[in-house]
């Protein structure tokens, strides 16, 4: 199937923003897109002059201003203030590292992040982090939360996503399957060993609501019981209140 040229403005741009620290190189957006080098001067001449995208002295191709103020009109609509408080909330009380995920399609989104007190050396996730639904606790809860047959169609898709970190279909579905059991998810790091993940997924009253979740990413010796029980408690707190506000 052909791609239409929008369709290919959309995808530069994701992968751009995937690739915003490095910036990305003519080479590897041409292989992306799949398109020739011409074609790729051309789109990205058309994304630079309209302040979407910014060329950096090195020559590699990273987002604009344009594309960052856009993002920022909306910051306020996909995370209100009431949001940012209660993972902040959580963060100061456990001193840990708070995130909050939104689903988009087959994978996950990091929309909101608070740093906590204990230092982490790992990388784990920023905003704007994107993950296949599985792979880490934070995105495995959304899939705890789905029923099990459309958990299943996603994992399926995402097969060759998790050859990548070391997981099969079948790691997942256990993981899911567990966490739908008992109302939470709890995974080693598939990024930094060291690191252990406690996740629940936001309750949604209503079928349109967003799928959203809530995970403490932490080191695994901070994460042991029962200091496991009081953070997912935290967690199943802040969750609760927040499901107002998700819609």
């Amino acid at each position: 199937m052909k791609t239409s040229p929008l369709h290919r403005v959309f995808s530069l741009l994701r992968f751009l923003a995937d690739n915003n620290t490095k910036g990305a190189r003519i080479p590897e957006i041409c292989a992306h897109l799949g398109i020739h080098r011409v074609s790729a001067h051309r789109l990205l001449r058309t994304l630079v002059a309209s302040g979407h995208v910014e060329q950096a002295p090195d020559l590699s191709y990273r987002l604009g201003f344009e594309a960052w103020a856009l993002g920022l009109n909306y910051t306020q609509l996909f995370v209100p203030p009431v949001i940012a408080e209660a993972l902040k909330r959580v963060s100061e009380t456990s001193e840990e590292s708070v995130f909050l995920m939104r689903r988009a399609g087959t994978e996950g989104v990091c929309i909101a992040a608070h740093d906590g007190s204990y230092p982490l050396r790992a990388f784990v996730m920023r905003i704007g982090t994107r993950r296949p639904l599985g792979v880490g606790g934070t995105s495995t809860a959304l899939l705890a939360q789905m029923p099990e047959d459309e958990a299943n169609r996603i994992i399926e898709a995402n097969a060759k996503e998790y050859a990548a970190y070391g997981l099969k279909e079948r790691d997942i579905q256990l993981l899911v399957s567990e966490g739908r059991a008992q109302g939470y998810v709890f995974t080693k790091g598939y990024l930094a060993q060291e690191l252990r993940t406690v996740a629940v997924a936001i309750p949604r009253l209503s079928a349109t609501a967003a799928q959203m979740s809530l995970g403490i990413v932490a080191l695994e010796s901070r994460l042991r019981e029962p200091r496991r029980g009081e953070l997912l408690r935290a967690l199943q707190t802040a969750a609760a209140t927040l499901q107002d506000v998700i819609y």
